[in-house]
C-alpha cells in the first residue's frame, strides 16, 4: 500500500480544487514517506502482528491462569529474536524447521500460540515479514508530480539507515521486555500455579521426564501452597501429593485415555470429584492439593479483562458468519423506509420472550449480509461451518498469515547462520553476532527518551 498511499498524497499535493493547508499537508504527508519511514511503518505492522498473535491468547472469556507465564515467557523470547537480534530484518522468504520446537512439554521449550502453529504448516503461504516485502517495493526509486515539481523517492535502504532502524526497534523492544517482567514476576502466584499446567507436567513426570524439570514445578506447587497458608507439617504430604496426582493425570491424557481430550481445568477438576478420587486414591484425603485446585479453578483470569469485550464481539461475527439463516436469533439494526404495506410482525415476532426476525426481515438481513456485510466480512451462510474461503495471494489476510509463518520460522531457528544470505551477511546476522553490550532499553541509549518513562497516575 506505500505506492497506492504515495500516489494519493502526490495527487492531493497536486489539485489546486483543495484548499493550500490540506495540499501543504498531503505533501508534508508524501515527504515523511521516505525510504527509512516506509521501511519502519514495516518493523511497526511486523511489531503489532507479533503482540496481537499472543494478546489474543488472553482475550478469551476465561483465560487459564495456569499457563500464562509460558505464554509471556514465549512472547518474550520471540520479541529478542526478531526485534533485538535483528530478525525481523531478515530478506527474502523464510521455511519453518521440519522439527518444531515444544512438543514434549519441557518447562524451557518454546510453545508458540495456535496461531502461528498452524500458519507454519499452512500450504501456499510464503514465509514473509512485512518488512522484507516493504524493502523490495522500495527498490524501485519512483518519481512524484508534486505541484509540478518531480520528486524523486525511495530506493534501496542504506546500511546506515538500516542500523538506526534496528538500534531503535531494539531498544522499544527492552523498554517492552522490561515492562513485561516488571508485570508477571516470578514471585507471584500468577507464575507458581503453572505447577498445574498438564504440558509442563507431562514433560516433567511423563515417562523419560526431565529430572530437574520435576524439581521446578515441586518448587512451584510449593510455593503456591505456602500462599494458600499451607503449614511446614503438611507441606511434604501435600508435595507428594501433587507428585503422585501429577503423574497419574500425564498418564490419563496421553493419546486414546480417558482425559486426552480435557482442558487443563477440567483434568484438575477431578480432584474435586470425591467417587473419582476414592476409586483410584482409596484412603488418601488430599487435603491442602483440593484446597489449591479449587483456588486455581475459580481464578478468572483478570490480567486482559478489558479485552473480554473484544472476545464477545468476534463471537458474535463468527456466529454471523457461520449460521443458517433460518435461525438467526436477532437482526443487524435496519433503518426501513418503504411505501408498502406491511404488518409489524412481517419484520418481527417475539417467540418466549425473545424478538426473532420474520419473512421480510429475514429477507432485508440476507440483502444486507450480500451487499453491506461481505464489507465487513460477515458472508452468507456457506454449506459447512468449516469451510474456509479460498486465501487469495496479495490480500492483507495472506500476507499477515505469511508474517506468521516467518515468526515461527525466525523464533524456531537454532542459530542466527540460518539466516545466512550468501555474498554480504544480513543484518541480522550482524545483529545475533554482536559481542557488544548495547545501551538499548535505558536512558543511556541515544534513541531514550521520557515517553518511555511510567509516570504513575495522580
Amino acid at each position: 500500500m506505500i505506492l497506492p498511499v504515495a500516489t494519493i498524497l502526490a495527487f492531493m499535493a497536486s489539485d489546486l480544487r483543495l484548499k493550500p493547508n490540506q495540499r501543504a499537508r498531503a505533501a508534508k504527508g508524501l515527504d515523511t514517506l521516505r525510504r527509512k519511514n516506509a521501511v519502519a511503518l514495516g518493523v511497526s505492522a511486523d511489531w503489532g502482528i507479533v503482540w496481537e498473535a499472543y494478546l489474543r491468547l488472553f482475550d478469551a472469556g476465561d483465560h487459564d491462569i495456569a499457563g500464562s507465564s509460558e505464554e509471556i515467557e514465549c512472547l518474550i523470547l520471540v520479541v529478542e529474536k526478531l526485534f533485538v537480534e535483528g530478525r525481523v530484518f531478515q530478506p527474502g522468504l523464510l521455511k519453518p524447521p521440519q522439527l518444531a520446537i515444544g512438543s514434549n512439554g519441557g518447562v524451557g521449550e518454546l510453545v508458540l500460540p495456535p496461531k502461528i502453529s498452524h500458519s507454519m504448516e499452512a500450504p501456499g503461504v510464503e514465509g514473509q515479514f512485512l518488512t522484507s516485502i516493504v524493502r523490495k517495493q522500495l527498490c524501485h526509486e519512483c518519481v512524484f508530480n508534486v505541484d509540478g515539481r518531480p520528486v524523486l523517492m525511495w530506493g534501496e535502504l542504506r546500511r546506515d539507515e538500516e542500523q538506526e532502524l534496528a538500534k531503535r526497534i531494539e531498544n522499544v523492544a527492552k523498554v517492552a521486555i522490561g515492562r513485561l517482567r516488571g508485570d508477571f514476576p516470578k514471585t507471584e502466584m500468577r507464575f507458581f500455579l503453572r505447577a498445574l499446567s498438564v504440558r509442563l507436567c507431562r514433560g516433567a513426570f511423563g515417562p523419560g521426564g526431565n529430572q530437574s524439570d520435576q524439581v521446578h514445578l515441586i518448587k512451584n506447587c510449593e510455593k503456591a501452597l505456602l500462599g494458600l497458608g499451607c503449614s511446614m507439617e503438611t507441606m511434604a504430604i501435600a508435595l507428594v501429593d501433587y507428585k503422585d496426582l501429577a503423574t497419574f493425570f500425564v498418564e490419563l491424557t496421553h493419546p486414546g485415555r480417558p482425559l486426552a481430550t480435557k482442558t487443563n481445568r477440567e483434568i484438575w477438576g477431578h480432584c474435586l470429584d470425591s467417587c473419582f478420587m476414592h476409586s483410584h486414591f482409596p484412603r488418601r484425603p488430599f487435603v491442602m492439593l483440593k484446597v489449591l485446585v479449587r483456588f486455581y479453578i475459580s481464578i478468572e483470569d483478570g490480567s486482559c479483562n478489558v479485552e473480554r469485550g473484544f472476545a464477545a464481539i468476534r463471537e458474535i461475527i463468527i456466529h454471523h458468519k457461520t449460521s443458517s439463516t433460518s435461525c438467526i436469533k436477532t437482526l443487524d439494526d435496519l433503518a426501513l423506509v418503504c411505501a408498502t404495506e406491511l404488518l409489524p410482525e412481517d419484520l418481527a415476532v417475539k417467540q418466549d420472550g425473545v424478538w426473532v426476525p420474520g419473512v421480510f426481515g429475514l429477507e432485508c438481513g440476507i440483502l444486507w449480509r450480500a451487499v453491506l456485510g461481505a464489507r465487513m466480512g460477515i458472508y452468507p451462510h456457506r454449506e459447512t461451518a468449516t469451510e474456509k474461503l479460498p486465501m487469495r495471494p496479495g490480500t492483507f489476510k495472506c500476507v499477515k498469515e505469511g508474517v506468521l509463518k516467518a515468526i515461527g520460522a525466525a523464533t524456531t531457528s537454532q542459530a542466527p547462520r540460518w539466516f545466512a544470505n550468501g555474498e554480504r551477511p544480513s543484518l541480522a546476522v550482524a545483529l545475533g553476532a554482536q559481542a557488544v553490550a548495547s545501551n538499548a532499553g535505558g536512558p543511556r541509549c541515544p534513541y531514550w527518551h521520557n515517553g518511555f518513562l511510567i509516570t504513575p497516575k495522580g
